[in-house]
């Protein structure tokens, strides 16, 4: 069973590793007044209580399917309202070689998501904390490697993990479940903890179920599932060599040269473009799940001051997930609940198009 999802893996790791230890600085804004205790009022599955979730032979062992349909309808509400979190970002007190940084997303006062950016000498780590309700987090960490003395990456490896009653659990493909971690990757669970309360936040996020998708929009779940079994392996992989192209987009939206290419074994899975502009960057991230089918993440993050500057705090953050299909950008309709066309998105494809043949052509 290969079906894991995530609508937002990527979203993931395509919003941690833009930051590129960017968030300098505090960002002071209004912080939630309510307390924590006022989540358990809210109608959400107890993930620590459900029977349906536990194996009843086996403690450590989660159903994966069961989880699978909060955090899709969580990432349909997460893109669909992004453009409205408020941002506080500061300095984190878990420790790191260099230091490590922290923001976090809200929303209606609920905390969303946190980002935590643990900087090293070679070896940068960002943690982001999707919070799908109370009893279940999603983390996705991305580990980027470095040569010494210098600041390209030529590697990047991607794990997913899962919090909930205290315990770390990873999927195990083999059995399409969870199964618990060892106790050596529970840090990642205490770090979190570290970061809830460095952040002030006092409500978690606990998902309304708004966001289900109909069985009859055929587009989207044929599409989900498709990306659903990419994101599986691309996880299971987990390693990514890195390779960096340059092209001339200067006819286009996007006037940076910066191209990275993730190869596996040769097999180019990921583009990733960067471009900065005065206060804001703006992130491609295309993912290639097979030749008439680019799944894609555009985010803009916006600084209070120049994107050249060391000394900088993000102001804001805002991503969307588009689909190229058949040639076709396309985008979720939360109104329609399917996938429609978008006319005005035609610089998704042309930067695309241009990267992709820089790559080619320079092989």
């Amino acid at each position: 069973m290969k079906k894991i999802l995530l609508l937002a893996m990527v979203l993931l790791v395509g919003c941690s590793n833009q930051n590129n230890g960017c968030t300098q600085g505090e960002n002071e804004q209004t912080k939630p007044k309510e307390s924590l205790s006022a989540t358990t009022e809210l109608n959400t599955v107890s993930i620590s209580e459900s029977s349906d979730i536990k194996n009843s032979e086996n403690n450590s062992v989660l159903s994966h399917e069961i989880l699978c349909k909060e955090i899709e309808e969580y990432f349909r509400m997460f893109y669909d309202k992004n453009e409205s979190f408020n941002i506080i970002s500061k300095g984190s007190t878990v420790s790191s070689p260099i230091e490590s940084r922290l923001t976090g997303y809200f929303y209606n006062n609920s905390l969303m998501k946190l980002t935590l950016s643990r900087f090293g000498e070679q070896r940068p780590f960002f943690d982001e904390y999707y919070i799908i309700n109370s009893d279940l987090i999603y983390c996705v960490q991305t580990i980027r490697y470095t040569r010494p003395n210098e600041y390209t990456a030529f590697k990047e490896e991607y794990n997913q993990y899962y919090f909930t009653n205290g315990k770390t659990y990873q999927i195990n493909l083999d059995k399409g479940n969870l199964i618990t971690c060892l106790s050596d990757n529970n840090e990642l669970y205490e770090y979190f903890e570290t970061s809830l309360n460095d952040i002030e936040a006092n409500v978690l996020y606990d998902s309304q179920y708004d966001y289900c998708i109909s069985e009859e929009n055929a587009l989207f779940s044929e599409n989900s599932s498709k990306k659903a079994d990419f994101f599986a392996d691309f996880y299971e992989i987990g390693e990514y060599e890195i390779k960096n192209f340059t092209a001339d987009f200067s006819d286009n939206k996007c006037e940076s040269n910066n191209i990275t290419a993730f190869y596996n074994e040769n097999d180019l899975k990921k583009i990733r473009l960067l471009y900065p502009k005065e206060k804001m960057y703006t992130t491609y991230e295309y993912y290639i799940i097979d030749d008439d089918f680019i799944y894609i993440i555009v985010k803009n993050d916006i600084y209070d001051k120049n994107t050249e500057s060391t000394n900088k705090s993000l102001m804001a953050s805002s991503c969307q997930e588009f689909f190229i299909i058949n040639g076709k950008v396309m985008k979720y309709n939360s109104d329609k609940q399917d996938l429609i066309e978008v006319s005005d998105e035609t610089e998704i494809l042309t930067n695309f198009n241009i990267a992709k043949d820089s790559i080619e052509n320079s092989n």
